[in-house]
């Protein structure tokens, strides 16, 4: 018995690309920059989020300052209206005994 004679097969060609080749250094060439690229923005958004920080604490003092300062000055408001209650009411007294 005779073995069948192979038929050659045609050489793939690249689909329109035009023989393009990739070596695995220019791979591990362009990760080593992707990962420099990465640790760049880490570090943008380390400082992003440290101004964040002091930012909100920041805020957050303002707003007990103004808290602080507008439960004093209700403290000091809250006289006048009973006090003008009570001349209304004694000056109601005075009529009526005086009438």
């Amino acid at each position: 018995m005779t073995q069948p004679t192979p038929t050659p097969v045609p050489p793939v060609e690249p689909l329109g690309w035009g023989g393009v080749v990739i070596t695995p250094r220019e791979i591990y060439d362009g990760l080593v920059r992707v990962s420099a690229q990465l640790s760049a923005i880490q570090q943008q958004l380390v400082q992003h989020t440290d101004e964040h920080e002091r930012r909100d604490r920041d805020i957050d003092a303002r707003f007990q300052d103004h808290e602080t300062r507008l439960r004093a000055q209700e403290k000091a408001r809250w006289p006048l209206p009973s006090v003008a209650a009570l001349t209304a009411i004694v000056a109601v007294l005075v009529a009526i005994f005086y009438r």
